[in-house]
C-alpha cells in the first residue's frame, strides 16, 4: 500500500498540471510559444495566486515580451484596473524570471553597426540616439547602452567630452581680422565696483592697440561709453568696419552711431556693423581683462583692502566712497595711461 501511495503521488501531480495546461489554453484561447506557456504554469503551481494576479501576470508577460519599458508597463497595468508600483512590478518580474539583461551579446554586429551610423553621425547626438539606431534602426538585438558607450569611448572620444555634462572646455578657434579697424571690441570691467570705481576699454582686433582704457564712476550709462567711442573715432580719422560688444544696454548708443556712420554705403544693412554677443565671441576685450586683473587691478585691490583693514576706507559710507573716486580716480586714470 505504502508503494502503491508513492506511485500515485507523481499521476495526480502530472493529471493537475495537465488540466491546468487544457484549462489556460481553453480560457485564453492563445497558443503561446512552450517557454512562454511553460513559466505562466510553473509561476502558477508554485505562487498558488487568484485568477486576477494571474491576469495581472498574463499582461506582464506580453508586454514584457513586446519590450515595453517597466514605467510603460506599469502604466498599462493601471489603465486595465490592476493597481501596481514599478517597485511592486519589478518584484513581481523578478518572481517570473524576466530579464532584460543578456550575457550573449552580438558584439561584432554591434560594433559595425556603431561604425556605418558613425559615417552620418551628427555630432550633437549622443549614445542614447545611437543606441536607439542600432537597435530599431539596424535591428541588432540585444543591444545595451553600455556596449555602446564602450565603442563609442573609442570611435569618438572628442564628441564624448564635448557631450558630457558639467564644465567644458571651449574650442579653440582661430581670430580672423582683415586689417587695423575692420574690428573694434568694447567690454566694461567691474572688478574695482565695490570701490565706487568702473573701467571701459577698446580694443582694435587686428593691432591689439588699445583704444581708450577709462576709468570713472560708471560704466554703465550710455554717455560715458558713447563719449569714449566718439573721443576714438576722432582720434583714429574714422571709424571702424565692425564693432563687437555684450548685450548690455550701455552699448545701444554706440551701436546706433556706428549704424549711422556707415548708413550712406550700407544702407539697410547698416545694422551688420554692429555685432552683440556673449563673452567668448568678445575674444579680445576679455583677454586684455584678464591681464588687468592679473596686474594693475589686482595692486590696486590690495591697497584699498589696506585702506579697509587700518579703517581709513569704509565701504557702507557714502562720504568715504565719493572722497575715493575724487581723490584717487585721477591717480588711477594717470597710471592707466603708463
Amino acid at each position: 500500500m505504502d508503494k502503491l501511495k508513492a506511485y500515485e503521488q507523481p499521476a495526480s501531480f502530472l493529471s493537475l498540471f495537465f488540466f491546468i495546461s487544457l484549462f489556460y489554453i481553453a480560457t485564453v484561447g492563445i497558443f503561446f510559444d512552450p517557454d512562454f506557456f511553460f513559466s505562466v504554469i510553473v509561476f502558477r503551481l508554485c505562487c498558488n495566486m487568484s485568477s486576477d494576479d494571474d491576469e495581472r501576470n498574463m499582461m506582464i508577460i506580453t508586454l514584457f515580451n513586446k519590450g515595453l519599458k517597466q514605467k510603460e508597463i506599469s502604466c498599462a497595468l493601471n489603465s486595465y484596473g490592476h493597481k501596481i508600483s514599478e517597485r511592486h512590478l519589478r518584484r513581481v518580474l523578478k518572481l517570473l524570471g524576466l530579464k532584460r539583461r543578456c550575457p550573449q551579446r552580438p558584439f561584432t554586429e554591434i560594433h559595425k553597426a556603431v561604425e556605418s551610423e558613425m559615417k552620418q553621425w551628427s555630432p550633437e547626438q549622443g549614445i542614447r540616439a545611437m543606441v536607439k539606431r542600432v537597435r530599431d534602426v539596424r535591428g541588432v538585438r540585444p543591444c545595451y547602452r553600455d556596449d555602446v558607450a564602450n565603442i563609442m569611448r573609442y570611435m569618438d572620444a572628442s564628441g564624448l567630452q564635448r557631450r558630457s555634462p558639467g564644465k567644458k572646455k571651449i574650442p579653440r578657434r582661430n581670430y580672423i581680422s582683415r586689417g587695423p579697424n575692420d574690428t573694434w571690441h568694447i567690454d566694461g570691467n567691474d572688478k574695482l565696483k565695490f570701490f565706487g570705481m568702473w573701467i571701459h576699454l577698446g580694443i582694435d582686433g587686428f593691432s591689439r592697440k588699445v583704444l581708450w582704457l577709462k576709468v570713472g564712476t560708471s560704466n554703465r550709462k550710455q554717455n560715458f561709453v558713447a563719449r569714449y567711442f566718439f573721443e576714438a573715432v576722432q582720434e583714429q580719422g574714422g571709424c571702424p568696419q565692425m564693432i563687437r560688444g555684450d548685450r548690455g544696454k550701455e552699448n545701444l548708443v554706440v551701436g546706433q552711431m556706428q549704424m549711422a556712420f556707415h548708413m550712406r554705403d550700407l544702407g539697410n544693412q547698416a545694422w551688420r556693423c554692429f555685432r552683440m554677443g556673449t563673452s567668448v565671441h568678445n575674444q579680445r576685450a576679455e583677454c586684455f581683462n584678464s591681464i588687468l586683473k592679473r596686474t594693475w587691478i589686482k595692486k590696486w585691490l590690495t591697497t584699498f583692502e589696506a585702506m579697509m583693514e587700518s579703517g581709513i576706507l569704509e565701504l557702507d559710507n557714502p562720504v568715504h566712497i565719493n572722497c575715493l573716486q575724487y581723490s584717487h580716480l585721477p591717480l588711477l586714470q594717470r597710471d592707466l595711461k603708463t
